[in-house]
């Protein structure tokens, strides 16, 4: 079987598909085994093939793949670009170099994992780690692992440097897995319900203050029930819901859209009839652990706030702000949770899990969700508190690279005992006004 090399000099585009192989358009024989990339730039896509070793070049790397198979990568690699969906490997994935960006969603890790030093910013999203051994260098990092099964016996050790280790969705741990950081500034973001075992000390992850300290030790039990053990980590963080339940059709200019279709560049339509382009998506799926309703979604039924507010059942998250007048006739946002009191507005208690999505647009905003006005996602600290902190360092990075103004909130927001106090007024004082009547009163504080 032939291997492809790149040149010497130059940049590179090397495309195999079902184990045809180009270079720079040229065909380069089938089929092809390892690939050695050269000393220019490379552009790799990898589609359908069975593909030998990946070894390094001397230029930055953008490597795409899917549905294949890679026996390996090797080599000094720095400012790579991995994106792989449905790939599996079976011998080292050896980066070794600095600065790694890396989505990896399906797939098998099958043999070790080594990643190098530098800048490490690292998406596992549905894939089966049968390998043991997983490691970083040097460096700062964000690792986020979601819905990631990992083997029995994992060992992840953490390299030295600021070093982020993200746990979402349904993620598990076999027995006997560990994650040990060591020196510099290491912290652990797990979801809520999760357990740290400190010293004989149990904290639960969205009830109780987490720990923060020195090269602590201890175990961690996951919502699912797998446990896993942690060393020389300083301090714990936990994840939260952030907006609008996966169904809800958002108001576009094209028309409703289910939140979950939004992309990022689409624009939605806000209160002031403004086309808002959407420059943020979260997306968090959470379990909740029996007997923990935190973050469980609020139901508005059709007509809670209103005649058509919303026009069909809507569910948010707790803290999420919806549009209500307040005693005096004036516009405010009040969090869904203070209106529980408001008849056709419930919490799920009987929801075991949900996944939830927040818009972070141009400016904060009101949109219409289900026919309801509710707010778009505003930065505030504590809706930045209940995103992981790789997203809360994107969120912050963005906004300030693209100068967005985000100084004030679209309206005044109530506390959740204000929006109670609120919720038992006379129903049609406190109902949202008119949007057209609404215009100006935005237009005036935003």
């Amino acid at each position: 079987m032939p291997d492809l090399y790149g040149t010497t000099f130059g940049n590179d585009t090397i495309d195999v598909s079902n184990n045809l192989g180009t270079l720079n358009g040229a065909p380069q024989g089938s089929p092809i085994d390892d690939i050695n990339l050269g000393g220019g730039n490379s552009t790799v896509t990898i589609t359908n093939s069975m593909i030998g070793v990946i070894d390094r070049g001397l230029g930055t790397m953008d490597i795409t793949a899917s549905d294949s198979t890679i026996s390996g990568l090797t080599g000094q690699m720095s400012d790579v670009t991995l994106n792989l969906t449905n790939v599996d490997t079976i011998g080292t994935f050896d980066f070794g170099g600095t600065d790694l960006q890396l989505t990896w969603s399906g797939g098998t890790i099958g043999g070790p994992v080594v990643w190098g030093s530098g800048t490490l910013d690292v998406h596992l999203s549905g894939v089966d780690v049968t390998s043991t051994s997983m490691s970083t260098g040097f460096g700062d990092s964000i690792i986020t692992l979601e819905d990631v099964s990992f083997a029995s016996g994992t060992t992840f050790n953490i390299g030295g440097g600021t070093n982020v280790i993200e746990i979402t969705g349904s993620t598990e741990f076999g027995s006997g897995s560990s994650i040990n950081a060591s020196i510099g500034s290491d912290t652990l973001s797990l979801p809520d319900g999760s357990v740290i075992s400190i010293g004989g000390t149990d904290y639960t992850v969205g009830v109780d203050s987490l720990p923060s300290g020195w090269n602590l030790d201890g175990t961690v039990t996951l919502p699912g029930g797998s446990t896993f053990s942690f060393s020389d980590f300083d301090s714990f963080a936990g994840t939260g819901p952030v907006c609008f339940a996966q169904g809800t059709r958002i108001a576009t200019p094209r028309g409703e859209v289910a939140v979950e279709a939004l992309r990022l560049g689409d624009k939605v339509r806000d209160a002031r009839g403004d086309a808002v382009e959407i420059c943020w998506i979260g997306r968090q799926r959470m379990d909740f652990a029996p007997g923990n309703a935190r973050h469980q979604p609020i139901e508005f039924k059709i007509g809670a706030l209103g005649p058509d507010q919303p026009k069909r059942a809507l569910r948010v998250s707790p803290q999420h702000r919806m549009l209500m007048r307040d005693a005096t006739g004036a516009a405010v946002l009040a969090p869904a949770k203070g209106l529980l009191g408001l008849p056709g507005v419930r919490s799920c208690h009987g929801v075991r899990s949900a996944t939830y999505f927040s818009l972070l647009l141009e400016r904060h905003s009101l949109v219409r969700a289900n026919g309801a006005w509710v707010e778009s996602f505003y930065p505030g600290v504590s809706a930045m508190s209940f995103l992981g902190l790789s997203q809360a360092r994107k969120v912050q990075s963005l906004i300030h690279d693209r100068g967005l103004d985000y100084r004030r909130p679209v309206l005044p927001c109530l506390t959740v005992s204000k929006a109670r106090r609120l919720a038992e007024l006379p129903l049609e004082p406190r109902l949202p006004l008119d949007v057209s009547a609404r215009q100006t009163q935005l237009r005036a504080h935003g």
